[in-house]
């Protein structure tokens, strides 16, 4: 600093000499008035919020600098030192410095103590309170000298205290020293929440892949790399930031696990060839928490393949078709992040003419649970085998599940259906109650609750309560899966179910598609379970279709669970269900003006023979007979007895066939 006496910044707040300033620089060309030093010519005037000085056009500021004094002299001498290295930025008092040191970033404050309106000391204060300014270096600046207001300076979070009068010097290795440490201090803060933000993200991963891709993205931002790869078994993900990079990784880290066995490796490639100790102390910290949570992964994987191993085993792998019942099922499990559930499903014939019908979802997740529900599966098959109506079925589990060490709590219903008569018997232990839909008309099959879930209370005997399903009825049952969806509550669900029950179409597998199309292709937290039931006639089913080939395959299902139930042989069921289904797209293509563009099948089954009828409303055209056209007559003959009518309101086709079983 320039040793003049009368230099006004030894004091705040002392009288300012009235003698004029000695230039320090070589005078201004000559101009009326009183000469005027070249150097502080350079400098603007004091209300100006940033001051430069002539660099050459290639200089970079080191950094930006906020000096905050109520002096304009000191302002303006402090500027003229810093700003050959610096970008520089002035205020009059700490309100106006704080104005400007949140609505622009500043590398360094530095602030003088004694202020009009906002003083160093609040100033200070506001700085470390606003998260914005929080971490920027501040130095104060004060004419008193002594340790009393250093302490009270650094006590409300200065980084340091220089003393006026100050030299030049001594000025700019304060500054730089201190910006040197703020940007050191921002760097560490930084790897620091990068650090926390991947242990976040690392840790909410379930599956080794997840943790490897989440592992790459975060690497790349933390040490603000170029490139990174990590690699485990043979999965390998790569992210890359685009610039270039060396042949060789900066690092090469091993991932590993709680006993320090090698699962993986993490390799960065830094933009530049020196790396720093930061660097690597940071990606060493990233690679051991990665190496332990891909780790832990790995043991989640295996117990939900387990898990979903032994959930699967359960599940029935066909399912029995009777006269006068069709049932179909569908199981879908939770996403893939989510543990396995307890959900499970179950058709048992009994008689050979009496279906039971059970569905249950048993309370916990993984392992544990799909155990526990085996058990309970098991359990319940015996005794609805051993002619144990529904309720007294639930009650006997129940009875089990309370003397077990380990119990566990399901929510179960139980059904017992007679094809040949319609009836209906059934039992709930807490679960969602069924819908039954009847044409247009979808409806809950009890309204109120019949008992608490199995093993919640002791003792409970639970009630078996009747009902009826006539020909054409339908039977839906389902776990809670399909209903919760966090974005709505349930009675919401429960409507939006029932509308989709009603869309069902001609074939009970419609159904089941119509009310799981919702929660199919989005994320579940729940496996979904889903058991429907068709009342139909004994030995007969009828089907109307549109005019649409498209449609055939929904003939063929119905033909087939309908030949099945009646134990056709394989070779009578292949060659019924090629016949007929001719004889369906001959009606669908053949007719020339129909009344009405749709097609009427009939199937019955009297004394072990096959009679299927198959009629439209329009006149057939003739065949040309040549290529392959019109051969579908003759196809069918060769599989049966076949008869055509035609009469002025449509063409029948008939055919008859003797099962050879």
């Amino acid at each position: 600093m320039p040793s003049t006496p009368s230099r006004p910044f030894a004091s705040h707040g002392r009288p300012r000499s009235s003698s004029p300033r000695p230039c320090t620089g070589p005078p201004m060309p000559s101009r009326p008035g009183p000469a005027r030093c070249r150097d502080a010519s350079t400098v603007p005037d004091a209300d100006a919020s940033t001051q430069r000085a002539p660099r050459p056009l290639a200089a970079v500021p080191a950094g930006r600098v906020l000096v905050v004094d109520d002096n304009p002299d000191l302002r303006e001498h402090v500027t003229r030192l810093l700003v050959p290295t610096w970008e520089v930025s002035t205020a009059a008092d700490g309100v106006e410095a704080l104005r400007r040191a949140t609505e622009s970033a500043f590398d360094l404050v530095l602030t003088d103590v004694m202020m009009p309106r906002l003083d160093g000391f609040g100033l200070v204060a506001a700085l470390r309170a606003d998260p914005r300014t929080r971490y920027v270096p501040i130095v104060l600046l004060s004419a008193r000298a002594g340790s009393a207001e250093e302490v009270a300076g650094l006590s409300v979070g200065a980084d340091d205290y220089l003393t006026k009068p100050f030299s030049g010097q001594e000025l700019i290795a304060r500054v730089r020293a201190n910006m040197a440490l703020g940007q050191l201090r921002n760097q560490i803060i930084r790897r620091l929440r990068a650090l926390a933000d991947a242990a976040v993200a690392v840790n909410t991963a379930r599956s080794t892949a997840d943790v490897l891709q989440i592992a790459a993205r975060h690497a790349l931002s933390l040490a603000e790399a170029v490139r990174v790869v990590v690699s485990a078994g043979g999965t390998r993900f790569e992210a890359d930031a685009g610039g270039p990079s060396s042949a060789e990784p900066s690092f090469v880290l091993p991932l590993t696990g709680v006993a320090n066995q090698p699962l993986g490796e993490l390799r960065v490639w830094h933009p530049t060839a020196e790396s720093t100790d930061a660097d690597e102390a940071a990606l060493t910290q990233l690679a051991r928490l990665v190496g332990v949570r891909m780790e832990n992964a790995q043991l989640y994987e295996a117990e939900h393949r387990i898990a979903t191993t032994l959930q699967h085993s359960f599940l029935p792998r066909t399912l029995p078709q009777l006269p006068g019942a069709v049932v179909a099922s569908r199981y879908l499990p939770g996403s893939a992040d989510v543990e396995v559930g307890g959900d499970w499903y179950d058709v048992v014939a009994r008689d050979d003419d009496e279906l039971m019908l059970i569905i249950g979802d048993v309370v916990g997740k993984g392992v544990p649970a799909a155990a526990a529900m085996g058990q309970l599966r098991n359990a319940l098959r015996a005794y609805v085998l051993e002619g144990f109506d529904p309720g007294e079925s639930l009650t006997r589990l129940n009875r089990l599940v309370g003397s077990t060490e380990s119990r566990s709590f399901a929510t179960v219903f139980c059904l017992w259906f007679s094809p040949r008569t319609g009836r209906l018997r059934y039992a709930s232990a807490g679960h969602p109650s069924p819908l039954v839909i009847r044409g247009d008309d979808v409806a809950f099959l009890h309204g109120r609750a019949l008992g608490p879930p199995v093993g919640a209370i002791a003792g409970t005997e639970y009630e078996t309560v009747s009902g009826e399903l006539r020909a054409g009825d339908r039977l839906l049952l389902y776990t809670d899966g399909l209903i919760e969806d966090r974005q709505m509550g349930i009675d919401d669900s429960l409507a939006l179910l029932r509308a989709d029950a009603a869309r069902s179409g001609e074939h009970v597998a419609d159904l089941i598609d119509a009310v799981v199309a919702r929660v199919a292709g989005r994320p579940r937290r729940d496996d979904v379970a889903v058991l429907a039931l068709e009342a139909v006639e004994l030995n007969r089913f009828a089907l109307r279709l549109p005019a649409d080939p498209t449609r055939l395959s929904v003939l063929r299902k119905r033909l087939e669970d309908f030949l099945v139930a009646h134990r056709v042989g394989e070779t009578d069921l292949f060659d019924l269900t090629v016949a007929v289904s001719e004889a369906a797209a001959n009606a669908i293509e053949h007719p020339v003006d129909p009344v009405e563009p749709v097609v009427e099948i009939e199937v019955r089954i009297e004394d072990r023979t096959v009679v299927a009828t198959v009629s439209d409303s329009g006149q057939w055209r003739e065949s040309t007979g040549s290529g392959f056209r019109g051969r579908g007559l003759s196809l069918i003959r060769a599989l049966g007895d076949l008869s055509v009518e035609h009469t002025p309101d449509g063409t029948r086709l008939t055919l008859r066939r003797v099962l050879t079983g």
